[in-house]
């Protein structure tokens, strides 16, 4: 993710909840605010593109990993 500048684009409120609103986790009138915002922010589009796709990597990262052997002991 590229880091905000702050200067040229402003810190939005719905903006700190793209993380729940990917997830599906939101309360319905916190997905309908964010949902509004995103027909007019392009700043905060790009944001939940780019956690779209940092969460599909993360997922076929995981996905790629072997589970753990039998044979370690606790």
């Amino acid at each position: 993710m590229l880091e905000p500048d702050t200067h040229d684009h402003p810190i939005h409120a719905e903006g700190a909840l793209l993380p729940w609103y990917l997830n599906g986790t939101l309360r319905e009138d916190e997905r309908c605010q964010v949902d509004q915002h995103l027909l007019s922010c392009v700043a905060c589009r790009a944001e939940l593109d780019e956690l779209a796709q940092l969460s599909m990597q993360l997922h076929e990262v995981y996905a790629a990993q072997s589970e753990p052997s039998t044979q370690i002991q606790w």
